[in-house]
């Protein structure tokens, strides 16, 4: 938070630099910091159970999440999410948090998230607070980051009894594809 303070605009966070690198490439990103969050603990945590629901850290991979046997029985619609994330050598290096925090609406997580009331925990010096994802995604490429927060944890409630959930994905190549379209749905 201290690096994000002091640098401001000039930074960027790499997490699993999937998005980080692709836009720096192009130029539409030209960062003069790159600050790297990998060494930073328990930002990869994951738990999972029937009382206390889903928390993950903002570096959980989107494969961790894709193939966590709890998430795959509670959560199925994040687990379709993730399995139809890209290829298997980007869903080992896409963290979550930056497929969140892009907030493009392409997000393969983010309709399962949404769908399931998840929350962020954003931190900045002086303070952290969750915000529900419904409120974080501000439009596209737009969140409710503060210039100095970050994502640091993700939290899911409980699933109830008799809850089933789904993600469906409309790409035009189908395989590898980011989405046209993207819809998740919890019933319970």
């Amino acid at each position: 938070c201290a690096l994000l303070e002091r640098y401001g605009p000039e930074a960027r966070l790499f997490a699993g630099g999937t998005d980080v690198l692709i836009r720096w490439r192009q130029g539409s990103w030209k960062p003069r910091y790159v600050i790297n969050l990998k060494t930073i603990p328990n930002l990869d945590r994951l738990t999972c159970s029937p009382r206390g629901g889903l928390r993950f850290g903002a570096l959980t991979t989107v494969r961790a999440l894709e193939l966590h046997p709890d998430v795959r029985s509670r959560y199925c619609a994040v687990t379709a999410a993730a399995t139809s994330f890209a290829g298997l050598q980007i869903r080992n290096l896409a963290t979550v948090g930056g497929n969140v925090c892009n907030a493009s609406p392409a997000g393969d997580t983010l309709p399962a998230l949404l769908a399931f009331r998840g929350e962020a925990r954003v931190i900045n010096r002086e303070s952290q607070r969750w915000v529900p994802l419904d409120e974080f995604f501000l439009g596209p490429g737009r969140t409710a980051l503060g210039p100095a927060e970050f994502v640091a944890e993700f939290r899911l409630p409980p699933v109830p009894q008799h809850t089933g959930s789904i993600y469906i994905k409309h790409s035009p190549r189908k395989a590898m594809d980011i989405a046209t379209v993207g819809v998740a749905s919890v019933v319970t």
